[in-house]
């Protein structure tokens, strides 16, 4: 496996992996690896790689890739509390004993404190087992005391895990050291500065308390967290999201999944997988990468994949059309918030189906129909609302075989729009249309007549 060297092609590929000025892709991993052999690249998987290429027009040729080539973001997701969910009536049957013994849980988040006492046992060690910190490059400076149990090469620099080609893995021995010294971050710096990764982490397997007040669902497993680097500020200028919206790439997500999965093989425990992240974009037929994975894995015995749900619900971002045979369109208003810069607006729909769309912006000047026509990016200028938008068709996306009508909106004036989407090839004349997650967007943001379930 390839591991860190000072001063080999390696530590020039994680730069580039850090870089801005180089572009994610996601693509079939034999492709990439037959294609380009001597560019900087991180499997993903059996079906799946990242590829890494400086480009300086970035991602605005959206018509050279494939929708799914592009990695999507994803935000945070919302925590619920133990009693909505039953956890603790389950944990209260003492026929079931279910307290996590013997298991890891894994977390793809914003990391964790692990010196807390939430997760420390008895004997003042941490329950953490790793840590992979995407955000600290490998070669970094690490301040332990010198322990006889740790590699001495290991003592005072950081390494990536074995398999992955940037970031820093901390073992549950460095872990330990750490929480023994004054200060444990002077040691081992990386920490949780969101607070998500944490929480998240304390309701699934955080201890219980002495006198009774709290106890996560499964006290006494193992737990391990992957702290996701933020996403590329180019990938963010891509898909317009809000300046201070927290997102991370799909990417490093599926990076971060299977390194829990790597680490449990190693652990010989059986692995849950806890994904507090969530987005929009895609099908919402499991077409997107992440998706296709994580349907794998969770078909392997001893993995099970935890994500949240219902986050969107009553958020007005998602649109179910429906277009009689008779009418041939109908009219999507949607109304967009004061100081809204852009967003990405998905139409989905069944193929043979096909759909068209004519846009009205909030001052009443209207771009008529534009049919469909697979393989460009129509660009449409509104001049007296000073806002572009970026228009492609594409036909049977990988993943799904599904008909997508994407919109990218630059500049947008704030107002109510209207898209009028137009049936071309009528079947059941039904589609689905999404603007993204509540966190990428201002919160007047909104369809007028959404489909809230």
């Amino acid at each position: 496996m390839t591991r860190f060297v000072l001063g080999s092609l390696f530590l020039n590929c994680q730069d580039q992996i850090y870089s801005e000025e180089y572009c994610d892709f996601i693509g079939n991993r034999s492709l990439i690896e037959s294609k380009y052999t001597l560019d900087c690249k991180q499997p993903l998987g059996a079906m799946f790689a990242s590829l890494y290429l400086k480009l300086s027009y970035g991602y605005e040729d959206g018509t050279v890739y494939g929708y799914y080539n592009i990695p999507k973001l994803f935000g945070l997701q919302d925590t619920g509390s133990m009693e909505s969910s039953g956890i603790l009536q389950v944990r209260e049957n003492s026929d079931l004993k279910l307290d996590g013994s013997g298991v890891l849980i894994g977390f793809v988040d914003t990391g964790i404190d692990y010196a807390g006492s939430i997760f420390l046992k008895q004997d003042g060690t941490t329950r953490v087992t790793a840590i992979w910190d995407q955000t600290i490059p490998a070669g970094s400076p690490i301040r332990l005391p010198v322990q006889p149990e740790l590699p001495e090469t290991l003592e005072n620099i950081t390494r990536t895990p074995e398999g992955f080609l940037y970031g820093s893995e901390f073992t549950h021995e460095q872990l330990n050291a750490a929480v023994k010294m004054a200060d444990a971050y002077e040691g081992i710096s990386s920490r949780d500065e969101i607070g998500h990764g944490t929480f998240l982490a304390s309701i699934a397997a955080g201890n219980e308390l002495p006198d009774g007040s709290f106890t996560g669902a499964a006290p006494k497993a193992d737990i391990a967290m992957v702290k996701l680097k933020p996403a590329k500020n180019r990938l963010r200028a891509y898909y317009q999201i809000k300046e201070d919206a927290v997102a991370y790439q799909e990417n490093d997500i599926m990076a971060g999944v299977l390194y829990l999965v790597s680490l449990a093989k190693k652990r010989q425990q059986p692995l849950v997988i806890c994904l507090g992240l969530g987005t929009n974009a895609g099908s919402h037929r499991g077409g997107l990468p992440l998706a296709r994975m994580l349907e794998g894995l969770g078909s392997s015995v001893g993995i099970t994949i935890v994500a949240g749900t219902g986050n969107e619900t009553a958020r007005g971002h998602h649109f179910e059309g429906q277009i009689s045979s008779e009418s041939g369109y109908e009219d999507v208003e949607i109304r967009v918030a004061e100081g809204e810069n852009g967003f990405f607006l998905e139409l989905w729909a069944n193929e043979p189906e096909t759909y068209s769309v004519a846009i009205r912006s909030p001052n009443g000047e209207v771009i008529p129909r534009i049919y469909v026509r697979p393989g460009r990016i129509e660009i449409l200028n509104f001049a007296l609302a000073r806002t572009r938008v970026e228009l492609s068709y594409r036909l049977s996306v990988t993943g799904t075989g599904e008909f997508l009508a994407l919109l990218r909106f630059i500049n947008i004036t704030p107002g109510v729009w209207t898209v009028r989407v137009y049936n071309d090839l009528f079947i059941t004349g039904r589609y689905h249309m999404w603007l993204p997650i509540e966190s990428f967007l201002r919160q007047d943001t909104v369809f007028l007549r959404p489909q809230n379930l």
